[in-house]
């Protein structure tokens, strides 16, 4: 664990391993004794879960990086060289929760605070992940360029971008009179906690991954295609933001075009 703190991972990534390696060596024993098919066994015996076999996938990953490590800095033999990859087609082909425009503009509509629609605003503009989000500063905000400096995965700096929520942010500093610091005050788990009770209250999915799915589902239904959406959302690979727009169906894709076809018929008159 120290090993993965000192390549700059974040304390939730830190988290996921001590979960998933714990639950692993409970299972199989001395680590250091332990076979490939020892490690298929296991693996075989994690069921599928809601969304497929994601939490299979997750232990693969772990125990690949926990051997991977231990075939580097001790030489111990790295079994996992004779594991196979999970197959996560059925994750792939699960469609998650995002939330749509409408469900977006029913939830600013219902919170009655600033602070809150610009939370929630900022939340499906920009992709921020929740850590990312408890830990704007005021300072942080490229008024100009329309975008926030953020450190995400892996201490990479970057930028999000404010979008559709700026009325929202600058109604907020307005109100607070927030010239510095904090933007939302909140930790990230005061920020999750937040999001809860946001959830129970209203009855539409809306913790933080939801949002970060629902960022790249909107930009999807207002017509960017997926490789804007992968840079704007700062993802390394393609794979996310596909997956997190599998929820557009041709209902969405019809009436995108049919904004489009009323731009094309003025034009051609």
């Amino acid at each position: 664990m120290q090993y993965r703190k000192a390549m700059g991972i974040t304390s939730d990534s830190i988290d996921f391993y001590n979960d998933r390696l714990s639950r692993a060596l409970k299972a199989l024993g001395n680590p250091y004794a332990v076979a490939s098919e020892d490690v298929i066994a296991y693996l075989n015996s994690i069921p599928a879960n809601k969304i497929g076999l994601s939490t299979r996938h997750a232990s693969w990953r772990t125990l690949k990086t926990f051997y991977r490590w231990l075939n580097k800095t001790y030489g111990f033999e790295n079994v996992m060289e004779r594991v196979p990859v999970p197959d996560i087609a059925p994750v792939e082909k699960a469609i998650l929760p995002t939330l749509s425009l409408e469900q977006l503009k029913r939830l600013i509509q219902v919170e009655p605070t600033a602070k809150g629609k610009a939370i929630i605003a900022l939340a499906a503009a920009s992709g921020l992940r929740l850590r990312e989000l408890a830990q704007i500063q005021v300072e942080h905000i490229d008024w100009q360029g329309k975008r926030i400096w953020t450190k995400g995965k892996g201490q990479k700096e970057g930028y999000a971008i404010i979008g559709f929520a700026e009325p929202y942010l600058a109604a907020w500093l307005e109100e607070s009179g927030k010239v510095s610091g904090s933007l939302f005050d909140y930790s990230a788990s005061g920020l999750q906690t937040w999001f809860t009770r946001l959830e129970k209250r209203t009855g539409i999915k809306a913790n933080a991954h939801t949002f970060k799915r629902s960022f790249a589902f909107i930009l999807k239904e207002l017509g960017m295609d997926i490789e804007q959406i992968r840079i704007l959302g700062r993802w390394e690979k393609i794979d996310m933001p596909i997956r997190y727009t599998k929820a557009f169906t041709f209902a969405n894709a019809s009436k995108l075009l049919n904004q489009k076809v009323v731009g094309l018929s003025s034009l051609l008159s």
